[in-house]
């Protein structure tokens, strides 16, 4: 039973791929694009006087930054953009930048629009920072499980879905509707290993499998 369970949390973690992507790119891709309108350009978080954020960020994220040009720069990018920075930084990155409240602080000019709101125009009404923070907070924490291949078959699955399709909701209703359709995950964590299934989730006398080859001793193999 232990490799069966071992094998569908595989299933799990594989099928979770799809819509912890989606989520991720279109996280960092509206915060990047509600930051670049906001403050001047795709350079907002460079650490250079043309990003004019860099100074203000909580020196972690201030690291991440630096640490993601470094990398470029050792794989090719002797001068990486901000697109290939941006594309380099890890979902922990864009988690933490929630945790700053002066980036995320209600304008107070009457009637300037929100940055949250910019970046998450569905957002309910009654929520505020908190509420994304910690959404974002729970995505990135099951994304990193699955990510160092840590047992998740005893997680809430539906949940974690649900959460995962909200966030992108948030931004885009028409992008979480589409990753929930090409989402495997409900197919996945309906079919739990049993004691009489010899693989996860399936009765192996369901399983159509092609005969092995015959080979004899004639037997010419193509090159």
């Amino acid at each position: 039973m232990a490799i069966k369970l071992y094998l569908w949390n595989a299933r799990i973690a594989k099928a979770f791929l799809f819509p912890l992507h989606v989520a991720e790119v279109t996280l960092r891709n509206a915060v990047h694009a509600s930051m670049s309108a906001r403050y001047g350009g795709p350079n907002w978080m460079m650490p250079n006087a043309a990003g004019p954020i860099y100074p203000y960020l909580h020196t972690r994220t201030q690291d991440a930054i630096v640490k993601a040009i470094s990398r470029l720069t050792r794989v090719g990018f002797p001068a990486p953009t901000a697109d290939d920075v941006i594309g380099s930084l890890s979902f922990d990155f864009w988690s933490n930048l929630f945790r700053h409240p002066s980036l995320w602080a209600p304008p107070p000019q009457p009637g300037a629009v929100w940055l949250l709101r910019d970046v998450f125009p569905n957002l309910p009404a009654r929520h505020g920072k908190p509420d994304v923070q910690q959404l974002v907070a729970r995505i990135n924490k099951f994304r990193n499980r699955v990510a160092h291949h840590e047992p998740i078959y005893g997680e809430k699955h539906r949940e974690i879905l649900d959460a995962v399709l909200t966030l992108i909701g948030y931004r885009s209703p028409a992008t979480a509707d589409w990753a929930k359709q090409h989402s495997t995950v409900m197919e996945v964590i309906r079919t739990p290993p049993t004691p009489a299934t010899y693989l996860p989730g399936k009765l192996l006398s369901t399983v159509k499998m092609a005969p092995p080859p015959i080979l004899g001793r004639d037997t010419t193999l193509a090159a």
